[in-house]
Order: structure tokens, then sequence, then C-alpha cells
């Protein structure tokens, strides 16, 4: 899961076609289908799709991080093509392999959801929480809350809808604190594997295994007085006592020139009492 997958294809020399253009935005999910389909309908959750040309080499490189899967296992496809007749079917034959690049994807199936809000489903496919904000219940509610109690050492995150933006645009990095004032959080709780995709509105973190206290933050999904707060909770454990050891280590060791001094001072002070006590 969030694996970084890159297709390479074509050159300078070599003029690859790729299928579908827009690889990875839209794929096939079958080995004979010629109609793409976008990947939110194959694969909710996708994020951090790329492409782009390399200047040196001229190939054209896609990529995406593989996001959590909860349906059966999903295969989805992509093509280098270079054959004579690329414009036309792409049915496959035996002549044709040397100039086909078939790029197959099987995505396993993660046997949980993640820990999380999804502001654009009510039954989400990637978080454990769903909340449908079209619901009747919402029309007359400016500010939407869902609570995340999030445990170490686990993946949390959260979806917005289409229409709306992130606030803040970098959250997991800054957030608001409960006085809704923004703020650094990384000071107060180092999440890690930060995956912030501003474009399709999804973003994931990693919660530490060890900290001190119990933070909380906020972010938004905003659009004109709206917004969807998404509030993360967390319960931290202490770290285990041998960090304390290392500490004590650590200020022996800084301390260890003055202990020196003292101790030489000592010694001379006794050969010096004990050379008049003769």
């Amino acid at each position: 899961m969030f694996d970084i997958i890159s297709i390479v294809c074509g050159s300078k020399t070599i003029d690859y076609k790729l299928y579908p253009e827009n690889c990875f935005e839209s794929v096939y999910d079958g080995s004979n289908t010629t109609v793409a389909k976008k990947i939110s309908d194959v694969l909710p959750g996708a994020v951090n799709v790329v492409s782009t040309v390399d200047p040196k080499t001229g190939n054209k490189i896609v990529s995406m991080r593989v996001p959590p899967n909860n349906a059966q296992n999903k295969v989805i496809y992509c093509y280098c093509d270079y054959r004579d007749n690329a414009s036309q079917s792409r049915s496959i034959s035996t002549t044709d392999i040397k100039d086909l690049g078939v790029v197959k994807i099987v995505v396993p199936v993660m046997p949980t959801h993640i820990n999380g809000c999804d502001f654009k489903k009510e039954e989400s496919e990637i978080f454990t929480k769903g909340v449908d904000i079209s619901s009747l219940d919402y029309n007359e509610v400016n500010d939407i809350v869902c609570k995340v109690e999030a445990e170490p050492n686990e993946i949390v995150g959260f979806r917005c809808p289409d229409d709306y933006e992130v606030s803040p645009p970098d959250c997991f990095v800054n957030a608001y604190n409960l006085e809704g004032k923004m703020e650094y959080i990384k000071k107060r709780i180092p999440l890690s594997s930060l995956i912030m995709d501003n474009h399709k509105k999804i973003f994931y973190s990693k919660v530490p295994t060890h900290g001190y206290g119990k933070p909380s933050f906020f972010c938004m999904c905003v659009k004109d007085n709206k917004k969807l707060i998404v509030h993360f909770n967390f319960a931290l454990s202490t770290p285990p006592s041998y960090w304390s050891n290392y500490t004590s280590r650590l200020f022996m060791k800084s301390n260890s020139g003055y202990y020196g001094k003292t101790a030489s001072i000592l010694i001379v002070v006794f050969f010096i009492v004990s050379y008049f006590m003769l």
C-alpha cells in the first residue's frame, strides 16, 4: 500500500504511444478492454498521479501511489504501443508482442479500512467513517465534524469532496489547534509517510509509535460558509525506559569533562594531604 509505481514509455528515437494517453488518471480494467475508466472509479483512493517527460531521453513517465483496496483484487492495465497499426484496434497477436508493452498491475485486498473520514461518500471504500453531506440532516448545518481517535503506528486520513478546498492545504504538516490557530504540528507529533494530494483531495499520514501527551488538531474541507472538519485525537504511548537511560548517558557524556576535571582535583588534593601527613 502506497508504493509508487511508474511506467516509462517511448523515447526521442522510438515513438511509443501510451494507452490510455493519460494512464493512471484513466486505466483499462481488463486485458481486452478498449474503453478506459477513470482511476477513481476503479481504484478509489489513488493519489499522486504524475505525468512527465524526461528532457534528456524523451521518455514519457507516469506514476502514482497504490491506494488502499478493500474490495476483491483489482487489476489495471496500461500499454506502450509501437505497432504500425497502433491507432487501430489493440487486439494482440503473437507478431505484435515485441512491439507492445503490457503493464499489468494487481492491487491486493487490504483487510481493514483506514482510520479516517470520507466526506465524499457515506459508504466509504477507503476510510472507517463516511459522511453524506447532501443528507437532509446536514442541510442547515455549516460545520460538520468527524472525529478520529488515532492509535499509535496506524495510518489515518481523510477525503474532501471534489468541489471543496483543503485547509490548511498542507494538513499533517500544519493544522489548526483547539484554539483555532494554525500550528506547525510536527513539533508536537512527528507524523510520517505524509501523502498530500490537493488535486484528488485525499490526505494520508502515519501515526508515530511513541510520543508524549494526547495532542489534538483538526483540518477542514471548505466551500463558501460550509466547513467539513476532521478532528484528530492522538493517544500516544510513552517511550520505553531505555529512552530515559539514553538521555542519562548523553548527560553523563556531555558532562564527562567536568567530572574528569573534578576527579583530577580530588587526586591532587588527596596527594598533597597525604604528603603532609607523612
